[in-house]
């Protein structure tokens, strides 16, 4: 030690070079550290939507761990938890929905045979499907079991409801603009399942198209198909399908959540026409709601795409209707073109690294319920056509 320092000083001097150690030390282990709302450092993702993914993985909190490329039986079984959450969800939503279809319409059925003993069975259905009672149990359904089976897959998962609401960065000007790229995508996915239909119709079989005309042979009828088709299905459906089902899918792949809700969105349709209108909307509206990390923008541009749909298919029958709809759709289509080009310059789908390749499908395929529910989904579709 030099004569001209003197012992404090020279210890204050090795508590300033202890404290700067520590610093830097601390710096290197938090470098090191994983974050755990980006575990696979992924510039592309949207990090405010992710959860917290030490709650599948515990080790990466550990200093210096580093996520192996192939998932361990750990992760494997914290990853395919949620998709066994999603499976199941999709699988009792199927079961609940026949049942309490098949269900309701025995109990109506017998009402109505009881105050009218001389009815068949042929005029009573007729009966219910030019009222309002077919749309009415179809939207009691919707509502008992989106929002009934997503509260309940939210719990299993452990996922507050206000997760699917925090939104960020969502403006008026951007719904506006995603309201008439949702209503380009259906205009275009119109075309796409019209061209599939034609194919199919020249092998052979038909393409079954759903008609969307029951229950609205009268004014009550009317009300409760816009009721239903504008406010209960889209709320319901964007609360299930964006809401809880791509927070499960999205836990170690936001790329595949988009694409497999959208593929499983699709397929809950049930025909070829309204397959190609899931799907193709349904990704951008993965999208939208991953960005801004809310179920809001989505609800907003399906209620919009609902609602074109139904005022239209008022105008058809009106004098000269057809050459308006026609124009306002075309109209509509061409400015969402515009607006789609704009958004995609901006924003692209989050990419995927190759760890998370081996965390998407990979392992959904081994979850025994979501598998379950797509076969039967997929046979259910088919056999319109065969």
């Amino acid at each position: 030690m030099s004569d001209n320092i003197t012992p404090q000083q020279y210890r204050a001097e090795m508590a300033y070079m202890n404290h700067e150690v520590a610093n830097l030390k601390a710096q290197v282990q938090e470098r090191d550290r994983i974050d755990p709302y980006n575990p696979f450092d992924n510039p592309t993702e949207y990090h405010h939507y992710n959860g917290d993914y030490s709650k599948i993985s515990p080790l990466i909190n550990e200093t210096g761990y580093k996520i192996p490329l192939e998932p361990m039986k750990s992760e494997k079984r914290g990853i395919r938890h949620y998709y066994n959450i999603a499976g199941f969800s999709l699988l009792i939503s199927e079961i609940l929905t026949i049942a309490i279809f098949y269900a309701l319409i025995y109990i109506f059925s017998g009402v109505i045979m009881f105050l009218n003993p001389k009815a068949d069975l042929i005029a009573i259905d007729d009966y219910m499907r030019s009222g309002s009672i077919y749309m009415g149990i179809n939207m009691f359904i919707f509502l008992l079991c989106n929002v009934g089976i997503s509260l309940l897959g939210l719990k299993l998962a452990k996922i507050k409801i206000s997760e699917l609401f925090k939104t960020t960065q969502f403006t008026f000007s951007k719904g506006f603009q995603y309201v008439f790229i949702a209503i380009f995508l259906q205009t275009f996915s119109a075309y796409i399942s019209s061209a599939i239909g034609y194919i199919i119709e020249e092998c052979g079989y038909t393409a079954y198209v759903p008609d969307g005309s029951a229950g609205q042979s009268t004014f009550t009828g009317i009300i409760v198909s816009i009721i239903y088709g504008c406010i209960i299905a889209p709320v319901t459906e964007e609360f299930f399908y964006r809401g809880m089902l791509l927070k499960l899918f999205s836990k170690a792949n936001q790329r595949f959540g988009i694409i497999f809700t959208a593929f499983l969105f699709g397929l809950a349709h049930g025909n070829i026409a309204q397959f190609s209108l899931g799907f193709i909307v349904g990704i951008f509206l993965g999208h939208i709601t991953q960005k801004h990390n809310s179920i809001i923008p989505a609800i907003i541009c399906h209620i919009a795409v609902n609602a074109k749909s139904e005022i239209l298919s008022h105008v058809y029958d009106t004098e000269y209707g057809y050459i308006i709809a026609t124009a306002i759709t075309m109209s509509a289509s061409i400015f969402g073109l515009i607006m789609l080009f704009d958004f995609r310059l901006k924003n692209k789908l989050p990419a995927t690294t190759p760890h998370q390749t081996r965390r998407g499908f990979t392992l959904a395929v081994f979850s025994i319920p979501l598998m379950l529910t797509v076969v039967y989904q997929i046979y259910n579709a088919l056999t319109f056509i065969i």
